[in-house]
């Protein structure tokens, strides 16, 4: 009988119990917090500072609307806050899904403007959830303030549903939405509150001949027009020291002291500039405006003007997109939100705070653009795309999460990574455009040995480019992508590493190689030019299938099985939408099967511990079965089954205890590294002691989780000539081996139930041992107990030594 037909036996027999009782665990694979986006992944319009309890205990927030449904790694529906003193963050989901503008009722209540399917409602915010004050509107109310009395004010394009115009400005009566007194025409851009509570309305009228701008004052019975400007066109408003009234009109910031506008212009040193008309104050009264080399896009940089001394300067820091809003808050700190992905080029995603000193980005989140990633340990990992900074960390292409935080590798790489793999003794490969890292040549393909990085075997030429690493079994190395050299030996977009010399697989392939991977037979499969599949024996290359004209294919990918997955996109209809698109080969006779899906594609392919496909991609359906931008395909099937939702994928990566860690984009937005983590988890945990022999200390070790449908796979060290018996059992002993055996070394005991025993040779002192674990429920969550028993044998016994135990839990991914 073979070894693996034994356990499996063996196994049966132990858990027929759990059989007979059918007990088998809810399992479910789920998305778990860490690594989000360092902001929000959509527009926030507004940001202010609140306090839910009022005069308690509790630190007053940060609340922040917009479109975004992810806020740091919390997802959300366009609210969340966020508390400075911890970093938590919090969503309450409001009855509709885009929150455009915020103001603090006199009892503590948060109030807000709301939209969604073309409605715009008003909604409180309080101790019992979210209420909606009757009555809608045809858009999105643009502002609020709120008077001491409790009145809510709002403005913006005021259409209620139904068709009536209550112009630019409005409040709430009690029981319906009025005109703010006898009227403001126009479209409302601002509100601003006074010291004494009194709400200040900008607002202008295009429709007027000649087109016109107001400000007028609401002390809650009167509408109190201000001075007017004497130009059209009005930008925000906020209030600073003394109740100085400030706004920005005809690209300069204009104060208003109670009696009489006066201009500012824009300081002599900063030319060729227009103001957006975002408009913010710290909490000592100086203003703050966004000025921009283009009137909403470009490079947008803050400026501070300090009206004592009528002098301005700028804050450092240039936004990459728009900035809609700014917020300052008690102890001098200031927000700023919009639609910007970074600040100076470092990731700051639609959110960030003035510290003093720099623009600072809310969370340590990883950088958007992120194409690879490879687990390093069970809390580390390193990432590599076209970025060139982390959380606040400078890291050019590739960066490492220590578990902790951000940290840049070296100099890292000076063009963008496609690819990362792990060799044999841990070194880190990267392959993609670059030539170089710092000062040392790198040319496509560069390892890391944990302190720096080096030019792999020579590097590659030919205007080198790696788009895939594929490590296989034995150690070699095969890269794919597009160079003329290997070293010095002439390739064809195609080569192989064997750890001495590189060689060329027959004559290449004519085209750029996206994918490349290695069968469990040690042919290589390649993924070329996007539409041709093909495979390589060790002497001819086999076209497998070709899709030129007909379906992108994006992914390839070997299961343990043999069995061959690519995905991509097939074009459909009379417009030739993309439609998801699975194709699977038989490893003996090619092409056995494909499925279709919904609009969009399959990014991306990774199997399981236990050889199921995990698909994910952008699809709403596949092979008929709803599912959302992710599926699972288990072993053997030819249809899928939902899965976790996901989203656009670039690469994968399972960690050692089993959680697979994403890299791509989620929620729509910045969400550049994902982890997926099952309510099953496999478990490996070492008890006791092993004792030293004749071989050295005895040591065993976890290579391969017990996951089910998978092989659990353990490394005994220390193991002296002669036979290592591997004992397996399901209960804990505590033996001394004297009792045993004569031979048994005083201080060496037997630690697991000899229920099971298996022999081996060891080799160089070493045995790895394998143990199937069926694909079975009913052993899901068994726990299992293994020990090692080496017998030094010179003609007879004449020692025995052991080592630690391991109690294995069976999971399921």
């Amino acid at each position: 009988m073979s070894t693996i037909s034994t356990t499996v036996g063996f196994l049966g027999l132990a858990f027929a119990g759990s059989l007979a009782s059918g007990l088998t665990a809810q399992c479910a694979t789920v998305w778990q917090p860490g690594f989000g986006c360092p902001g929000a992944n959509s527009w926030v319009s507004s940001a202010v500072s609140w306090d839910p309890d009022g005069s308690g205990p509790a630190t007053p927030v940060m609340a922040f609307g917009g479109v975004f449904d992810l806020f740091g790694d919390v997802p959300c529906s366009g609210f969340a806050t966020w508390n400075p003193a911890t970093g938590a963050v919090a969503s309450v989901p409001p009855p509709l899904p885009s929150v455009y503008a915020m103001a603090i009722a006199p009892n503590g209540d948060l109030v807000a403007s709301i939209a969604g399917a073309g409605v715009g409602r008003i909604a409180r915010l309080g101790a019992s959830g979210w209420t909606i004050l009757p009555g809608s509107f045809e858009g999105p109310v643009r502002g609020i303030a709120i008077l001491p009395n409790g009145e809510i004010v709002i403005t913006g394009i005021l259409v209620l549903s139904g068709g009536t115009n209550l112009g630019a400005a409005a409040r709430w009566s009690g029981t319906a939405w009025v005109p703010l007194g006898t009227g403001v025409p126009g479209e409302g851009v601002a509100l601003a509150t006074m010291p004494n509570g009194d709400v200040v309305v900008a607002a202008n009228d295009a429709g007027a001949n000649p087109p016109t701008s107001t400000i007028n004052r609401w002390n809650g019975t009167t509408l109190i027009p201000l001075p007017s400007l004497g130009t059209f066109g009005l930008g925000q408003l906020t209030v600073g020291a003394n109740g100085t009234l400030f706004t920005v009109a005809a690209n300069s910031l204009w104060s208003f002291n109670g009696t009489a506008w006066t201009s500012h212009a824009l300081p002599p040193w900063w030319v060729t500039v227009a103001i957006t008309g975002v408009l913010g104050c710290f909490a000592n009264g100086d203003p703050v405006l966004i000025v921009s080399t283009q009137p909403s896009a470009g490079s947008n940089d803050a400026l501070r003007f300090a009206p004592a001394t009528a002098t301005w300067t700028q804050l450092p820091g240039s936004f990459g997109f728009q900035v809609e809003s700014l917020a300052g808050v008690p102890g001098g700190a200031m927000f700023a939100v919009g639609q910007f992905d970074n600040i100076d080029s470092r990731a700051v995603a639609n959110v960030a705070q003035w510290d003093g000193f720099a623009w600072q980005p809310l969370f340590v989140g990883a950088p958007g653009g992120t194409y690879a990633v490879e687990s390093l340990t069970n809390d580390q990992f390193a990432i590599g795309g076209v970025f060139t900074s982390c959380g606040v960390v400078a890291a050019e292409h590739v960066a490492q999460w220590t578990g902790a935080n951000w940290a840049a590798m070296g100099a890292g790489l000076n063009h963008r990574v496609y690819d990362l793999a792990r060799l044999p003794n841990g070194d880190l490969l990267a392959g993609g455009e670059f030539t170089a890292s710092g000062t040392v040549t790198a040319r496509a393909l560069a390892r890391w040995d944990g302190t720096a990085w080096s030019e792999f075997a020579g590097g590659l030429g030919g205007l080198p480019r790696v788009r895939s690493i594929a490590v296989a079994p034995n150690g070699d190395v095969i890269v794919g992508g597009s160079f003329a050299l290997a070293g010095n030996v002439p390739v064809n977009n195609v080569s192989r590493w064997n750890g001495t010399a590189w060689s060329a697989l027959g004559p290449g392939l004519g085209m750029d190689v996206q994918r490349v991977d290695v069968a469990p037979n040690g042919d290589v499969w390649a993924l070329a030019n996007y539409s041709s599949v093909l495979r390589w024996n060790g002497s001819t290359w086999t076209t497998m299938a070709s899709t030129a004209g007909l379906a992108q294919l994006h992914d390839l990918e070997i299961l343990s099985s043999g069995r061959v997955l690519v995905g991509g996109a097939e074009f459909w209809g009379l417009t030739l939408l993309p439609r998801a698109y699975l194709m699977h080969f038989d490893p003996i006779l090619g092409l056995s099967g494909f499925l279709s899906g919904s609009e969009g594609n399959i990014s991306h392919i990774v199997e399981t511990p236990s050889g199921d496909a995990l698909l994910f991609g952008q699809f709403a359906q596949l092979g008929g079965v709803s599912v959302t931008n992710a599926a699972r395909l288990p072993v053997g099937a030819t249809n899928v089954v939902p899965f976790a939702p996901g989203a656009v994928v670039n690469d994968s990566s399972f960690a050692p205890d089993g959680t697979l860690l994403v890299v791509g984009w989620f929620y729509g937005g910045q969400y550049a590294v994902g982890r997926l983590a099952t309510t099953c988890p496999a478990s490996a945990t070492a008890s006791g002691n092993g004792c030293v022999g004749s071989g050295g200390l005895n040591e065993l070790t976890v290579a391969a989780l017990p996951w089910l449908g998978s092989t659990f796979r353990s490394v005994a060290t220390g193991m002296a000539n002669g036979l290592a018996v591997g004992v397996y059992g399901l209960g804990t002993i505590a033996l001394p081996l004297p009792t045993i055996l004569p031979q048994g070394v005083a201080g060496c005991s037997l630690q697991v139930t000899p229920d099971m025993l298996l022999a081996y040779v060891p080799t160089s002192g070493s045995v790895q041992a394998a143990l199937a674990i069926p694909d079975q429920p009913v052993f899901l969550g068994q726990t299992l107990r293994q020990q090692f028993v080496s017998l030094a044998i010179t003609g007879s016994i004449t020692a025995a030594t052991s080592t630690n135990a391991l109690t294995l839990t069976i999971g399921d991914f």
